[in-house]
């Protein structure tokens, strides 16, 4: 299998599978990826459009939603790893009355819809992609305002302004971005307070520097194999007598 195929069969699909990458198992056991956010977010600069792009998810268009007690300006920590199959995502979010933290990477079928970017390529193809690209992260959160409990399913984007690393061809050349989506699952799910939600903004860290990283790094080769008298090549299930 070339490395120049489908790397990933939806970053943006990793909601019912974590990452398929057309049943090439070596390039998932050597994928690594990585996002952070830690900072303020600036939701004046929301993008009511939503979010494209090649490895983006499905942040969806609409109007932006300010709750009570926002004051334009929302805290974000984030630290999102995928290593060999291995998801690892914590963090907290607040906005106002919006507050809760998160952990774990969601994998319910209920994104079954994300599924249409699941062709998506990584492109240029280099070894680490520094950012210049976004990438979609899916977690379970539990609310931390005491006025409103509950639990429900969260939807970042971490979207990385371009670097040195960032490729010839960047899918992201804007500003570091954080796109926040919570998503209403139905009547019969968890309770979902913040249900709905739909902000975000530019980035940036508490000290003035970046306020979200993106890293993505793919092998350059597959191994190559040529049977030998001592193993037979793979072949058709044997049939039964």
């Amino acid at each position: 299998m070339k490395k120049q195929t489908k790397v990933f069969a939806l970053i943006g699909a990793v909601v019912a599978s974590a990452v398929a990458l057309s049943g090439c198992a070596y390039l998932q056991l050597a994928l690594k990826i990585s996002a952070k956010a830690d900072g303020n977010i600036n939701l004046s600069t929301y993008r009511d459009s939503g979010i494209a792009g090649p490895l983006s998810g499905a942040i969806p268009a609409g109007s932006q939603i300010t709750p009570g007690g926002s004051t334009g300006t929302a805290k974000i920590k984030l630290d999102a790893s995928y290593d060999g199959g291995n998801w690892n995502v914590n963090g907290t979010y607040s906005d106002g009355a919006v507050r809760f933290k998160f952990k774990g990477y969601n994998l319910l079928d209920t994104f079954s819809n994300l599924r249409t970017k699941a062709d998506s390529e990584v492109n240029p193809y280099t070894s680490t992609q520094k950012g210049g690209l976004c990438i979609p992260v899916i977690s379970n959160y539990i609310s931390t305002n005491s006025a409103m409990p509950g639990t429900g399913v969260v939807e970042f984007e971490v979207c990385d302004a371009p670097g040195s690393g960032s490729g010839s061809s960047p899918s992201w050349t804007d500003p570091d971005y954080i796109g926040v989506y919570v998503p209403y699952l139905g009547s019969g799910m968890d309770a979902n307070p913040f249900a709905n939600y739909l902000s975000g903004g530019t980035v940036a860290g508490y000290r003035g520097g970046s306020g979200a990283t993106v890293r993505v790094t793919t092998p350059n080769s597959v191994p190559s194999y040529s049977p030998t008298p001592t193993w037979p090549s793979p072949g058709a299930s044997p049939t039964n007598p």
